[in-house]
């Protein structure tokens, strides 16, 4: 995937088109926040113009929390990084993108998210709660649950649980995840297993495995 640094939004789409037209890459991928800035903002949504007219996805990979949100971290080792705050982090920002309106803007629009979905597919029921009572202005045209299930596919990397599985299986539906490892933080071998273990249908190890991938990726 191409690597993009969001710093000049369409000088990021520029490499983006290149990446993927000149060097045959599959999608970009951003390190989620840009010096505490979000992709919700507008500035950025050129890079969702290019991705949609290229037909690839766009991996929002975890970081730390923004500078603004980083105090309540402190003192407490990896509680900022993959034990927390990645998660909390990735999640916050898609669901920034998802009230923001960019996917009726784009809605060919796909955005990979790692870790079985950082924590937001056993949360849809009630962010759809939620959003549909509270008396709120509302910029998107359906619930942001049904934007996660359009719009986003997520993958098992580091997350090697077959209850989370199974939960993630029921909200989002098999077409909706991606196998992947996480490597080198994690160990491939255990990523394996646990999906050669996993008590699901071949069918869905398949799609899993690779079928999801292939249809993703343009593979």
């Amino acid at each position: 995937m191409t690597c993009l640094a969001p710093q000049v939004p369409e000088a990021a789409a520029d490499e983006l088109e290149r990446g993927v037209r000149d060097l045959k890459f599959k999608g970009g991928i951003i390190n989620s926040h840009t010096k505490g800035e979000y992709l919700d903002h507008k500035k950025y949504w050129v890079i969702f113009e290019r991705a949609e007219k290229l037909g690839v996805p766009i991996y929002l990979h975890p970081r730390s929390p923004s500078p603004d949100m980083m105090k309540p971290y402190l003192g407490y080792p990896m509680l900022d990084s993959a034990m927390w705050g990645f998660g909390a982090e990735t999640g916050l920002h898609a669901m920034r993108l998802i009230c923001s309106g960019v996917f009726d803007e784009y809605p060919k629009v796909k955005i990979v998210l790692g870790h079985m979905g950082e924590m937001i597919p056993g949360q849809l029921s009630r962010i759809d709660n939620r959003w549909a009572v509270l008396p709120i202005p509302k910029k998107i045209k359906k619930l942001p649950g049904q934007y996660f299930r359009d719009n986003f596919v997520v993958n098992t990397s580091g997350m090697f649980s077959h209850p989370v599985l199974a939960m993630t299986l029921s909200v989002l539906g098999a077409d909706s995840i991606m196998f992947a490892v996480d490597y080198p933080m994690e160990d491939p071998e255990e990523a394996i297993s646990f999906m050669n273990t996993a008590p699901i249908t071949d069918e869905d190890k398949e799609k899993i495995y690779h079928l999801n991938a292939e249809r993703v990726f343009s593979l």
